[in-house]
């Protein structure tokens, strides 16, 4: 498995680990529940980040290696965060906490007008079955908002690999000078914005004079 999926994969679960426990910590307390968009927009950065830094992507790698990542983690968000929402909001315990939450908010509104009273049976049985369709749909809703995010995120945090250095130049018929790069600007035989490098100057080419009798045969 390349750097690059593994990269993708790990990120993607930690953020369906992160969907899932702000869901949990927002029966607590509902303002939990903007966590996993900031674990989202974190782990998405981080993607980003990682996936060329693994694979030590030069700098014009760097936006694809992260490209693919990113996409391998928005997919795992898109359908396994989607999915483990739809169960997390099903379970019997997670349903009773979301209902006692919606009997509390129609006691206020209880409060402040009492004519709703007469209603009471009727607008809890509404809420009620609100809450069963709201876990479905925010599941859906969620998975491919976080997917999106994700896939953003990465391209972003991509932008702070600033690229692994090029591979060293090795001369002909000799080792890599230590310290020394391949650079496009800086070859023996030129550029086309560098005149071709007379031969006698240091680091020329090297040519051999035909009538040489100590050239090698």
């Amino acid at each position: 498995m390349s750097g690059t999926v593994r990269t993708g994969l790990v990120f993607g679960l930690g953020a369906v680990g992160a969907m899932i426990g702000s869901s949990l910590l927002a029966l607590l307390n509902p303002a939990f529940g903007c966590l996993s968009f900031i674990s989202i927009i974190a782990l998405g950065l981080g993607a980003g980040y990682t996936a060329p830094k693994v694979t030590m992507a030069t700098r014009e790698q760097r936006i694809g290696r992260a490209a693919t990542a990113g996409a391998i983690a928005a997919g795992v968000v898109l359908v396994l965060g989607a999915i483990a929402v739809i169960v997390l909001s099903l379970l019997p315990f997670y349903q009773a906490a979301i209902d006692q939450q919606l009997q509390n908010q129609l006691q206020q509104a209880f409060e402040q007008d009492p004519a709703l009273r007469d209603q009471q049976a009727e607008l809890t049985e509404m809420f009620s079955s609100m809450a069963t369709g709201f876990g479905v749909i925010g599941g859906i809703c969620s998975g491919l908002l976080n997917g999106i995010v994700m896939l953003l995120m990465s391209l972003l945090g991509a932008l702070f690999w600033k690229g692994a250095p090029a591979a060293a130049y090795v001369p002909a018929g000799g080792s890599a000078v230590p310290g020394q790069f391949y650079s496009p600007t800086d070859q023996p035989y030129g550029t086309p914005t560098q005149p071709y490098r007379d031969p006698g100057d240091p680091g020329g080419a090297r040519v051999y004079d035909s009538n040489d009798p100590n050239r090698p045969q």
